[in-house]
């Protein structure tokens, strides 16, 4: 895989943790903030939004939870849903080598799924660079 496509996938995970209120789930039982972060992230109102930049998505593979089994990091019925379109939006450019997947169907991502932009500068379709002019700067 393309070493600048984890940080989008990993951005729709954490983000899955938030909006259902299961990040806490991954700290250890020695860390001394459990209890903080839990109190923080249910209160409602500290998750706003994630964005992606042409990130990977996840692939229709059919997981099966139990002992040597892997389990998905986001459930199917979950990627599926609606329920995270006005939570998590994804872009991208075309010409981007992982949208085929999404647009053929053989993967999803979570959220909504922006249509995607023109290239407008040289180099790779999935270089960040390429939304410099998509989006506004902020000084």
């Amino acid at each position: 895989m393309h070493p600048l496509t984890l940080g989008g996938f990993l951005a729709q995970g954490v983000a899955y943790q938030l909006i259902e209120h299961k990040i806490y789930n991954v700290f250890s039982s020695k860390n001394s903030n459990v209890a903080t972060v839990k109190e923080t992230l249910t209160n409602g109102n500290y998750f706003k939004k994630a964005v992606t930049f042409n990130a990977a998505p996840f692939f229709n593979v059919t997981y099966t939870n139990g002992p040597g089994f892997f389990s998905a990091a986001i459930p199917s019925w979950d990627l599926n849903s609606d329920k995270y379109d006005q939570k998590v939006y994804n872009y991208s450019i075309k010409g981007d080598f992982l949208q085929p997947f999404v647009n053929l169907k053989q993967a999803k991502k979570l959220g909504q799924v922006v249509p995607a932009f023109s290239k407008k500068r040289k180099g790779s379709a999935h270089s960040l660079v390429q939304f410099f002019d998509h989006f506004p700067k902020l000084d």
